[in-house]
């Protein structure tokens, strides 16, 4: 750093200032020069030095203070004494420490190669796209059995024998696959309005079109086209057709807090019952006895029995009420229990209701449950992104509750796009995502995936 100049104008200025007169017979000792600035701020904290000294302690101004650490060079908080932390870490005790849940370090980063995809096991080691690391272990990666198609909007799934079916809400269409066969997939319906629930059985497709809220119907095996078998007339047009289930030769279908059923084959519908509250049906569980359901507006999760009470009306309980952002597009029974989702868990209850429910499992990064199923010993998990636009996971835990919470979810699947509907067969578990921008991760919504189970 330069010296400071002092310019004579300043010593003529100073001698005015202070009323110098030729009579004074005391002779006045010379100025003294003016001391250097300090040293250029060296602390983490880019603070300036202290100011220089006089040369003659009696006349001359003390130095300016040294500049901070954007003259003096910018402060490096990770220096700690003589050495520099990774990125992540702290200065503690003249030594450097990664967090607990960081324990590695990789190219001066603290790192967990447990979990770290980018670091497997080992620092270069890095897993293959959408895979996942567990155990310092590369997972395999997700398979896309229906590439990307963004605008659809929405795909939901179903899944009857070994043949895959969705609804594309934003092309108007309804497609199938069979994955394990080679081959394109295939158009069922074409120049729908807005499809959105859907349900396989056996020997036919039932869904919902949400644009002109009429309840479809396509045969399997025919090239005949679908046939409309309920539609929003048939309740004084009011309303709005939500979700879809069927038991056996019986088709239940919502109109926002009513429900109603009609023969599989096509007839009059009736109404079963109407919900607690108003609360608006998101999707339908059937089994002999009773309809399950989660509610909008309340976020409650509800029973509804098949069978009217003495009085010929319906009969409804509960089994848990006023979830906090309960999870709408999926329930699901299985055995003895009833399965949804409420924030970032997977909850379960008993079938004959009651306020019982327990969580199962809560996701691996505490995200917002994207979508869910089950299967006879595992359930699966979609987690958003930390963020609106950052990409969510796929996960795994055992239904057993106890096994669940002792180990958490473990992730399978990485940078998948909201993944939602899930569906499985008897190897494999499939998942739509969720649309994107052209310019915000193209490629990686509007796609089925799978992975082994």
């Amino acid at each position: 750093m330069g010296h400071v100049k002092v310019s004579t104008g300043i010593a003529v200025l100073t001698c005015l200032l202070a009323a110098c007169s030729s009579d004074d017979t005391t002779p006045s000792a010379a100025a003294g020069s003016t001391g250097t600035g300090g040293h250029a701020g060296t602390t983490t904290s880019g603070s300036g030095g202290a100011g220089g000294s006089s040369t003659d302690a009696s006349m001359g101004g003390a130095g300016a203070s040294g500049s901070n650490a954007t003259d003096g060079g910018a402060a490096d908080a990770r220096l700690c004494g003589t050495m520099t932390c990774p990125l992540g870490a702290t200065c503690k005790d003249g030594g450097c420490a990664c967090p607990s849940y960081l324990p590695d370090t990789c190219n001066g980063t603290c790192v967990d190669m447990k979990l770290d995809p980018d670091h497997c096991g080992t620092c270069p080691m890095k897993c293959a796209a959408g895979a996942a690391c567990n155990a310092g272990v590369c997972g395999p990666a997700p398979t896309a059995v229906v590439p990307s198609a963004v605008g659809c909007n929405t795909l939901r799934l179903a899944m009857s024998g070994t043949t895959l079916y969705w609804t594309d809400k934003g092309h108007n269409m309804v497609k199938s696959i069979a994955p394990g066969a080679a081959g394109a997939a295939v158009t069922v319906a074409s120049n729908q309005k807005a499809p959105g629930a859907i349900v396989a059985t056996s020997n036919a497709l039932f869904w919902i079109n949400g644009g002109d809220n009429t309840v479809m119907k396509a045969s399997l095996g025919d090239a005949g086209a679908p046939t409309v078998l309920a539609a929003l007339a048939d309740d004084a047009g009011t309303g709005a057709l939500g979700a879809i289930a069927v038991s056996g030769p019986i088709l239940y279908y919502s109109n926002l807090d009513k429900i109603y059923q009609m023969p599989t084959a096509g007839g009059a519908a009736t109404l079963v019952g109407i919900t607690q509250q108003g609360g608006i049906v998101g999707s339908m569980a059937v089994n002999a006895m009773n309809i399950y359901y989660p509610t909008r507006i309340h976020n409650d999760v509800e029973i509804m029995a098949l069978a009217p009470d003495a009085d010929g009306g319906p009969q409804t309980s509960r089994v848990a009420q006023s979830q906090g952002s309960l999870y709408y597009d999926t329930i699901i029974l299985l055995g003895s229990q009833v399965y949804w989702a409420n924030n970032d868990g997977l909850y379960t209850g008993n079938i004959n209701g009651g306020i019982n429910n327990r969580a199962v499992t809560n996701t691996a990064h505490i995200g917002l449950v994207t979508g869910f199923t089950v299967g006879t010993t595992q359930a699966y998990v979609g987690e958003a992104g930390d963020t609106e636009a950052s990409l969510g996971y796929v996960e795994k835990a055992p239904l057993d509750a106890d096994a669940a919470q002792a180990n958490g979810a473990t992730v399978i699947a990485r940078d998948q796009k909201s993944p939602s509907s899930f569906v499985l067969d008897a190897t494999k578990v499939y998942w739509s995502t969720g649309d994107v921008a052209a310019d915000a991760g193209a490629g990686t919504g509007c796609a089925i995936m799978s992975m082994p189970q």
